[in-house]
C-alpha cells in the first residue's frame, strides 16, 4: 500500500492531494467512532447499529472516492470485497 500512495502523487498532484485529505477524512472519521464504540462497548457490551451503519457507508464513500481520484478503482472493488467477506463472517 505505500507504494501505492507514492504512485498517486506521482501520478496527478491535484488528484493525489484530493484523495489523500478524503483518506485522512476517512481516518479520523475511523478513530472518532472507535473511541466512541470503545466506550459504548465497556458500558453495554453492545455496539450500536445506529453508528455502525453510517460508519460503515461514510467511509466506504470516502475511501471508495479517493480510490478512484487515485485512478486504483481495484482498491475499490477489494474494499467491498472484504468488506462482505467480513460481513458472511460475523454473520
Amino acid at each position: 500500500m505505500p507504494q501505492l500512495i507514492l504512485q498517486w502523487f506521482a501520478a496527478d498532484p491535484a488528484l493525489a492531494t484530493v484523495a489523500g485529505i478524503l483518506a485522512t477524512l476517512a481516518l479520523a472519521l475511523y478513530l472518532f467512532n472507535a473511541v466512541r464504540l470503545t466506550i459504548i462497548d465497556f458500558k453495554s457490551h453492545l455496539l450500536p447499529n445506529r453508528i455502525l451503519g453510517p460508519w460503515f457507508i461514510a467511509a466506504l464513500a470516502l475511501l471508495g472516492a479517493a480510490a478512484l481520484l487515485a485512478g486504483e478503482p481495484m482498491i475499490l472493488l477489494r474494499m467491498v470485497l472484504g468488506a462482505v467477506i467480513l460481513f458472511a463472517g460475523y454473520l
